[in-house]
């Protein structure tokens, strides 16, 4: 999941063989909102997790909780568009393995 976000981003290449699939994620803002909030969410999701470290204080979390919020209001508003759809099947493709 990580990969993709990382492709839908322009962080990371995609492999040849998915990119004609991944050309509708390409330069879409509000996808790349999206990518970028479930990057940060999960890398922060496993810190809480993993990291026995890890310190968040409510600041924090209250600005994590705005971006889960903003991310999913930016689902919403791209519910049905083509996309989306690629993004999504890809996280689905890639959480099964390479």
């Amino acid at each position: 999941m990580k990969r993709v976000c990382g492709w839908a981003t322009g962080q990371s290449s995609a492999p040849a063989r998915y990119r004609p699939l991944l050309s509708p994620l390409s330069g879409d803002p509000q996808l790349m909102v999206i990518a970028l909030a479930f990057q940060a969410l999960q890398q922060d999701r496993h810190s809480a997790d993993y990291d026995h470290e890890a310190n968040f204080t409510k600041p924090q979390v209250l600005n994590l909780i705005d971006l889960a919020s903003t991310a999913i209001v930016t689902l919403d508003a791209l519910k049905g568009t083509a996309p989306l759809q690629v993004f999504l099947v890809q996280m689905a493709i890639s959480s099964k393995g390479p």
